[in-house]
């Protein structure tokens, strides 16, 4: 289970899907779509339906997620959605990537197919090995948004880790994978004596500490 963090705030309101006018109609009409928007009224109904644009109740109704779905879809886009991929899936599989990165042990094809059970409709049709390979990614650039956020803090959204995660998730890196992780925290601000400080102590490869400390020095 894991124990990651991400504290933020903020928001935005989603916005409004505009109708088409039927032939011979004098305004603009669309299927109520059951789905409820705050319009940030101060008085009155404060809510509208996405799909109409008028006042609607407190209720769902039957074809409001698939309204929303479509409202979301076009008004958010990531660059560099694969093509032919539904953006709303690709964002999905984000989110199990992110998920499964943050898990406390590290996940194996077995582990990882009974992950993806329920988030997505065919698991055997998932290439597990890319899976994996996005999540050990993922953990690394949590890796370092967690270590940077030890280091510089200030203002900007925190990203808290337990440190025992923190251990064991660097225990698990590679030597070219440990090499990337230095070089984007260097890209960061980071020096010699913080790297030694924050990173070198916690290598248990005697290895692969003798040589980032050539690279880096011993430190204290």
């Amino acid at each position: 289970m894991s124990e990651f963090e991400i504290v933020t705030n903020g928001g935005a309101e989603p916005p409004v899907m505009l109708a088409v006018r039927a032939p011979g109609q004098v305004a603009a009409q669309a299927d109520p779509s059951g789905a409820i928007v705050p319009r940030g009224a101060r008085s009155g109904n404060p809510n509208f339906d996405p799909a109409t644009g008028r006042f609607a109740g407190r209720g769902l109704r039957r074809g409001s997620l698939q309204v929303v779905a479509q409202t979301v879809q076009a008004a958010v886009g990531r660059s560099g959605v694969p093509a032919g991929v539904d953006p709303l899936v690709w964002e999905r599989r984000l989110d199990a990537v992110r998920d499964a990165a943050r898990q406390m042990e590290m996940l194996d094809v077995s582990s990882a197919q009974k992950f993806l059970q329920g988030r997505v409709v065919d698991v055997n049709a998932v290439d597990i090995n890319a899976f994996l390979a996005d999540v050990r990614m993922q953990r690394l650039a949590d890796i370092a948004d967690a270590l940077d956020q030890q280091l510089h803090g200030g203002n900007a959204v925190k990203v808290v880790a337990p440190n025992r995660w923190i251990t064991r998730s660097m225990a698990d890196l590679s030597g070219p994978e440990v090499g990337q992780l230095l070089k984007r925290l260097e890209g960061r601000g980071w020096d010699a004596s913080d790297i030694n400080s924050k990173i070198v102590k916690k290598i248990k490869n005697p290895q692969l500490k003798a040589s980032i400390q050539q690279l880096y020095g011993e430190g204290k």
